[in-house]
């Protein structure tokens, strides 16, 4: 006589992923693995710009600047470009996201 988890596997045998479904747990990985080394990058564009803005500041503050030409505003662009360039959130361009209430019922398929 079968154990009952043997016989429950026979009637009820292993969900085998379909080339649709890989696929898809493919792209998650890699879009989980792109995003964590984004938000590192970013992380340390953050540490680096912190007190590189606050050197610029202080250097416009003490030798005058013109309005247009500041060291603060030149390294806050900077900044502001490395962002954009970074993309963080560029894995979303092209996809549709569905919010659902946090007590809706998941919905199937």
């Amino acid at each position: 006589m079968l154990e009952p988890s043997a016989r429950t596997d026979r009637r009820n045998p292993p969900a085998v992923a379909s080339p649709l479904q890989s696929s898809r747990r493919r792209l998650l990985f890699r879009d989980v693995l792109v995003l964590q080394l984004k938000l590192f990058v970013s992380g340390w564009l953050h540490f680096l710009l912190g007190p590189a803005t606050l050197a610029a500041a202080l250097i416009d503050l003490i030798w005058k600047s013109t309005e247009t030409e500041t060291r603060f505003y030149r390294v806050l662009d900077w900044g502001h470009r490395a962002e954009s360039a970074l993309g963080l959130f560029d894995a979303l361009e092209g996809r549709t996201v569905v919010v659902r209430p946090p007590d809706a019922a998941p919905t199937s398929g």
